[in-house]
């Protein structure tokens, strides 16, 4: 019973941490990708760029998400830290 709760209270430990990781995250990344989408629409709608202008636009939006993807999956070394608890002996 002692390693079952050792368990449980580690899980709420790592499930805490990966709320307030989330969240923070989350809003962050939430506010910068609104905010990038906002002026690439704007400057889509004066249609004042070049075309090459738009490309790096995208280009930008396409690092972004690629940087996007990798603080998404940074967050999984949590959900790999609670399979782990399941593996232990």
């Amino acid at each position: 019973m002692q390693e079952r709760d050792e368990i449980v209270e580690e899980l709420k430990h790592l499930t805490r941490y990966y709320r307030q990781a989330a969240r923070e995250f989350f809003d962050d990344t939430s506010n910068e990708l609104d905010e990038r989408l906002d002026g690439f629409y704007k400057c889509l709608e004066k249609d004042k760029n070049s075309l090459e202008d738009y490309k790096k636009m995208v280009e930008y939006l396409t690092t972004l998400q690629a940087s996007l993807k990798k603080r998404v999956g940074d967050l999984g070394f949590l959900t790999d830290k609670m399979n782990q608890l399941f593996d232990a002996p």
